[in-house]
């Protein structure tokens, strides 16, 4: 077997002999070299373009008030057209010895009623109501279970030198004529509430009650009994109607003994 240790001792010599210690590392390629390399300057521009990128601070902008709704005029309340030749007086109703009329609320389609039947006649009367049963200085009139010493008749008118007073029985009876009575009665102005051309509902009941209220007022307006049986002087009976003699004698009636004024002269 050949030694090898002379020639391992060559080895080591040669490389021993030619080896110089490199400390360069190696060189970085021209593409990749300026991605490598970090300079002042581009720091400085990395700032710049970062100052550049951040948004610039918003103003303080006040919120946006909230617009105010617009105002709607108000409106105007709707006139009742009014004949201005109609007469008008007061009529105060006494609720306190009924015992079925005793609102206000109770009789506004007897007071309807009796409203539509006097204005044929162009006669407005302007209600008040009370539970006292005293006298006024105007006509009374009263609801009442039965009249005053007079039992089994539906009303009765005291005129002449006596106080203005007329009496109306709770549950009148009348005998139903062919009257041709609406339904309905158009609210009066002086209701609470009522627009042109409101209607008011009106029972058989109510338009009885209604009926006599007016035919006593016809008495106290000078109207005698008149046995036309659609006529509201007819006795006992729906009837309503006035004929032309009737509208004048009412008229001046209300306007001496009432002393009724023209609507056109009334306090709104």
């Amino acid at each position: 077997m050949r030694k090898l240790y002379p020639v391992l001792v060559i080895i080591v010599s040669a490389c021993s002999d030619n080896y110089e210690p490199n400390f360069e590392r190696s060189p970085i390629p021209a593409d990749k070299a300026e991605s490598a390399v970090t300079r002042p300057e581009d720091d400085a521009d990395t700032d710049s373009k970062n100052a550049e990128e951040k948004p610039a601070p918003t103003p303080d902008i006040p919120p946006a008030e909230t617009p105010k709704p617009a105002v709607t005029p108000p409106v105007a309340p709707v006139e009742f057209a009014v004949d201005p030749e109609t007469l008008s007086f007061p009529v105060v109703f006494h609720m306190g010895g009924s015992g079925v009329w005793q609102t206000e609320e109770k009789l506004r389609p007897v007071i309807a009623e009796a409203q539509r039947i006097l204005a044929q006649a162009k006669i407005e009367i302007l209600p008040t109501y009370t539970k006292d049963m005293a006298t006024t200085a105007n006509l009374d009139v009263y609801f009442v279970p039965e009249v005053p010493n007079q039992p089994g008749i539906n009303g009765v008118s005291f005129g002449g030198g006596a106080a203005l007073e007329v009496y109306v029985i709770d549950n009148v009876g009348l005998g139903k004529v062919n009257d041709l009575r609406p339904a309905d009665a158009l609210a009066p102005r002086y209701f609470k509430g009522a627009k042109p051309g409101d209607k008011v509902p009106v029972s058989a009941e109510e338009a009885e009650q209604g009926r006599t209220t007016a035919h006593e007022i016809g008495h106290q307006l000078g109207l005698p009994h008149r046995q036309d049986t659609t006529n509201l002087l007819a006795s006992g009976t729906t009837g309503w109607t006035l004929n032309a003699a009737e509208i004048a004698t009412v008229r001046a009636t209300a306007t001496d003994k009432f002393k009724a004024k023209f609507v056109k002269t009334l306090s709104p």
